[in-house]
Order: C-alpha cells, then sequence, then structure tokens
C-alpha cells in the first residue's frame, strides 16, 4: 500500500518572496528563450479535414429504440454510431 503523506498548514509566503520567485522564474523563461533556436523546425500536423455533416430527426417506435439501446450498451457503442453503421451497409451492399 502506498504511504500517505501527512497533512500539514499551508506555508504562508510573503508578497516579497512571491515576487523573488518570480523574478526567478522570468529570467530563467528568458534564459530558455536565449538557448532555443529561432528557427522552428516544428512538425506541423495535418489538419483533420472535416466533412461536413447534416444533422437527421428520426422518431422511433419506443419498442425498437430500447432494443437499438440494449444492443449499443452490450457493444459499448453509441447510438449515433449504430446508426450510421447501419446506414453504411445498407448503403455499401446497394453498389
Amino acid at each position: 500500500m502506498a504511504e500517505r503523506k501527512k497533512i500539514s498548514a499551508r506555508k504562508k509566503v510573503s508578497v516579497e518572496d512571491q515576487e523573488r520567485m518570480l523574478a526567478a522564474l522570468q529570467q530563467k523563461d528568458e534564459e530558455v528563450k536565449k538557448v532555443v533556436p529561432t528557427k522552428k523546425e516544428v512538425k506541423v500536423k495535418p489538419a483533420k479535414v472535416s466533412k461536413k455533416t447534416q444533422r437527421v430527426t428520426v422518431d422511433f417506435p419506443q419498442e425498437m429504440y430500447e432494443q437499438m439501446k440494449e444492443e449499443t450498451q452490450m457493444n459499448g457503442q453509441t447510438l449515433r454510431g449504430f446508426v450510421v453503421s447501419l446506414v453504411r451497409k445498407h448503403l455499401s451492399n446497394r453498389e
């Protein structure tokens, strides 16, 4: 079992100490900026091409909806994914 750390009171830091810590961090940031070359060699990831979608509202009979809901819960699938996969199968079988 992992050891638990003892809970202690929060340390109070004075404003002067906070200012000193902030100045040290800012100085560290400036040093890092000097070390980092200005020419960036960062690989740019291609932007995901989002296909346009069309929202459709469909009314299912309650019994059918319950059956769909049970099946998607068993498969760990969303209702949207379930319906889209069925339509895809149908359209691919037509071709």
